[in-house]
C-alpha cells in the first residue's frame, strides 16, 4: 500500500484515503505526510507500527462475507447434514465403493457445532437404519447397518442371523460367481445382504450376545468383507453421528471413476 511505503510518521487521514482508493488519496500525495500541512487540515499523524493492525482490520472487513459462509458450512456440516466418501465395500450392494452419501446429522440427536456434544436427543436408532458413527474402538468414522437394538439378544451361525431366538429368512435376489445376494427378512425389516459362496471364517458365526442399554450391534451388508460389531465390539449409542438417507453422487472406482449416473440422488434402504 502507499501507507507501507514509509518508514517514517505517516498522516492517518491519507493513509485511509489511499486504502479505500478515493481520488482524494491523490491530493494528498504532494503534500508532508508528517508535516504541518496534514495537521493544518485536521489529519491525525501516526508511526509505522500502526500500520500493520488497521490493514488487517480491512482485510477482514472486505473477506468478512467469504468467512461467514465457511463458518456457517462447518457448522452445517458438523450438526446438521454432511456429505460422506464410501471407499470400502463393506456395505455392498446398498452402498457401493466410490458412493457420496448423505448424512441427516439432526437424526438422531441435536449437537453443538464442532464439539460432538448433544443437546437435545431427538430420536432413537431404528433396526435397519444405516448409521456413520465415531468408532473409539476403530479410531475412524464406520458407516453400518443397525441389527440389534437394546434388549435384544443377536447370534449369527454360517452367516445366519437370529434375534430374540427368531431366524432370519432368506430369498434370493441374485447370484453371481462369487457371491449370493440375498434379502434378508427378520425382526419387521428387509433388506439385501451379500453373502461369498463356499466361504467360511471367524466372521460367519458369534454366539447369542444380549445388547444393553446405551449400545447397538451393527453388521455390514456385505457379511464377509465387514469389520462391525464382530471385529469392534457393541457401539455405544453417544457415538452416532447421523443416519444415512441417500446416495448424492457415484464413482466406479474400478472403471477410471466414471459417474454411475443411475445412482445419482438414489434413495438408501
Amino acid at each position: 500500500s502507499y501507507a507501507a511505503a514509509f518508514d517514517y510518521p505517516v498522516c492517518r487521514e491519507c493513509c485511509l484515503l489511499q486504502y479505500t482508493g478515493q481520488k482524494q488519496a491523490q491530493e494528498c500525495q504532494s503534500v508532508d505526510h508528517a508535516g504541518p500541512a496534514c495537521r493544518a487540515i485536521g489529519h491525525p499523524v501516526f508511526v509505522d507500527d500502526e500500520i500493520t493492525p488497521m490493514r488487517n482490520k480491512t482485510l477482514l472487513h472486505r473477506h468478512r462475507g467469504t468467512l461467514l459462509f465457511v463458518v456457517l458450512v462447518v457448522c452445517f456440516r458438523s450438526a446438521i447434514a454432511d456429505w460422506n466418501y464410501v471407499p470400502t465395500g463393506s456395505m455392498e450392494p446398498t452402498i457401493l465403493p466410490g458412493d457420496e452419501v448423505l448424512v441427516n446429522k439432526m437424526a438422531y440427536d441435536l449437537r453443538l457445532p464442532l464439539t460432538g456434544i448433544s443437546l437435545w436427543r431427538r430420536d432413537e436408532p431404528k433396526r435397519g437404519d444405516i448409521v456413520t458413527f465415531e468408532s473409539s474402538a476403530a479410531q475412524k468414522r464406520l458407516l453400518k447397518r443397525v441389527i440389534g437394538l437394546p434388549g435384544d439378544t443377536v447370534s449369527l451361525h454360517r452367516n445366519r442371523l437370529s434375534i430374540n431366538g427368531i431366524p432370519a429368512q432368506y430369498e434370493s435376489a441374485m447370484q453371481s460367481q462369487d457371491a449370493f445376494t440375498l434379502n434378508e427378512i427378520i425382526a419387521g425389516f428387509e433388506h439385501i445382504v451379500r453373502v461369498e459362496h463356499g466361504r467360511s471364517g471367524v466372521l460367519q458365526d458369534f454366539l447369542p450376545v444380549f445388547v444393553p442399554p446405551g449400545f447397538l450391534l451393527v453388521l455390514g451388508d456385505n457379511r464377509d468383507h465387514s469389520a462391525d460389531s464382530r471385529v469392534y465390539g457393541l457401539v455405544p449409542r453417544r457415538e452416532l453421528r447421523g443416519r444415512v438417507t441417500r446416495v448424492l453422487a457415484s464413482l466406479d472406482t474400478e472403471n477410471r471413476y466414471i459417474p454411475r449416473s443411475d445412482r445419482f440422488l438414489r434413495v438408501v434402504k
